[in-house]
């Protein structure tokens, strides 16, 4: 009796099937996994607006300062950790890897803070602020470049300039997408596109407090 055995070609046809399998299930837990570090992104943005609002209401509505004058004031983070109790892993996003540069620490000065507060709220008073629904006050703080890095650290006031414009430059889905806290505590999973879209009136409003605008 004649045994059967793989040809030579149905042996590649095999090993490309099972190639094929295993890219599409390393692809799907790979976007799984950046869903999930996107929808933790957003809880821990949230808590920040919470902490934010808080201090708001304790402060009569003003800002935190940058220390005008060359004034001593202590940072926000250590604001909100010291006065508000809001955990430093909560500042910290789950894109922000730890790295000999920047170790992933809980203690110290040097603790990783991974969201900025946007650079023109500082010093500013919320009640003229023209439209916070639409005005971004916090989102992480990245580094300007085709690397995705993280620098800030919670003895210093985190600042969020005005990003560069462009359609990658965020923290996930190929750079496309970004969290952003706006004026009114809410948080929104934005396009890069839209998020670093700084000038017209939805720019204006978006990244100037005290915008005035048609």
């Amino acid at each position: 009796m004649k045994r059967s055995a793989f040809t030579l070609i149905e042996l590649l046809v095999v090993i490309a099937i099972i190639a094929l399998l295993a890219s599409l299930i390393i692809a799907a837990t790979q976007n799984g996994m950046e869903a999930a570090q996107g929808a933790k992104d957003l809880a821990n943005l949230r808590e920040v607006g919470k902490g934010v609002m808080v201090y708001l209401n304790d402060n009569n509505d003003d800002f935190f300062s940058k220390g005008a004058g060359g004034a001593s004031v202590k940072p926000w983070p250590q604001i909100l950790h010291d006065t508000y109790k809001l955990p430093w892993k909560q500042m910290r996003s789950p894109f922000d890897k730890p790295s000999s540069s920047r170790p992933d620490k809980e203690t110290g000065e040097s603790i990783p803070v991974s969201y900025g507060m946007n650079t023109a709220c500082f010093d500013t008073n919320t009640g003229k602020w023209t439209g916070p629904g639409s005005l971004i006050i916090g989102a992480p703080a990245l580094q300007p470049g085709k690397d995705l890095k993280f620098t800030g650290i919670s003895s210093v006031n985190v600042e969020l300039g005005k990003p560069s414009p462009g359609a990658k430059g965020g923290t996930h889905k190929g750079r496309t997408r970004i969290a952003a806290l706006f004026g009114d505590a809410r948080v929104e999973l934005m396009n890069y596109a839209d998020f670093s879209t700084t000038t017209g009136d939805a720019g204006l409003r978006r990244w100037d407090p005290l915008a005035v605008v048609k």
